[in-house]
């Protein structure tokens, strides 16, 4: 099922980080897509959040994704 694939792309995205590679924006932005594919706007948040952390910008692609993924209502957080 395609809604399913954020699961698999995630667990892909942690199975790099245990074995020491470091995602960069396109990593990122694959994930935070399939995630937003998904309807995972809480998941989005959460990947945006760690890339920040590991000091990889995100990109026109990366941003234009987490936008879309966000319900009206959460709209605020995409200012933070």
């Amino acid at each position: 099922e395609k809604d399913g694939q954020w699961v698999a792309a995630v667990e892909l995205l942690c199975e790099m980080e245990k074995k020491g590679v470091l995602p960069q924006v396109l990593s990122y932005s694959v994930v935070i897509s399939a995630c937003k594919k998904g309807g995972q706007w809480e998941r989005v948040v959460e990947l945006f959040h760690m890339m920040k952390g590991q000091g990889v910008e995100p990109n026109a692609s990366t941003y234009t994704a987490i936008i879309e993924a966000l319900p009206v209502s959460e709209l605020a957080i995409a200012r933070e």
